[in-house]
């Protein structure tokens, strides 16, 4: 493997493409996450480019650029499913549109409004959405471990 160096342009080209439509929306218990997906089933919902080994040579990071479309599903605004990673830790940097990020953990909730050159830690075991609340796409980056490691396995200690 060797370094790669591109841009958020070429990354269009190289990455692993996913469009997800609205039907596609769905959480972990099978059920769409929008109120109401009548007349917006086949919407685009957001577009991921997935950049991971084979494209970067990297073992242990993961880069995605997503673009989420402006608009809504009934009365709510276009999102991604809400997720969260037992052992990963991720890091969102915005770069167009508005939006809203919701995290938490426990019974913790974080809301934050984003915009271009925000960024987002996310620590790992946190449930975490992205909202987007403009009229234009929101565009980020969210770079996170490739793999689900338990921190056993990537934790150092100070000698």
């Amino acid at each position: 493997m060797k370094p790669l160096k591109t841009n958020l342009t070429e990354v269009k080209k190289i990455a692993e493409h996913t469009r997800k439509k609205v039907k596609d929306m769905v959480n972990e218990s099978g059920e769409n996450i929008y109120k109401n997906i009548k007349d917006y089933e086949n919407q685009i919902n957001y577009d991921l480019y997935d950049l991971v080994e084979k494209q970067t040579g990297l073992k242990n990071l993961t880069l995605n650029m997503n673009i989420i479309q402006a608009g809504s599903v009934g009365s709510e605004n276009k999102m991604t499913t809400g997720h969260s990673h037992k052992f990963q830790e991720e890091i969102y940097l915005f770069l167009k549109g508005k939006g809203k990020m919701i995290l938490s953990y426990k019974k913790n909730i974080y809301k934050f409004h984003v915009k271009p050159n925000d960024i987002i830690s996310v620590p790992a075991g946190f449930w975490h959405r992205v909202i987007n609340t403009g009229k234009k796409k929101l565009i980020f980056i969210n770079i996170f471990t490739g793999k689900e490691i338990p921190k056993s396995r990537y934790s150092f200690s100070r000698n």
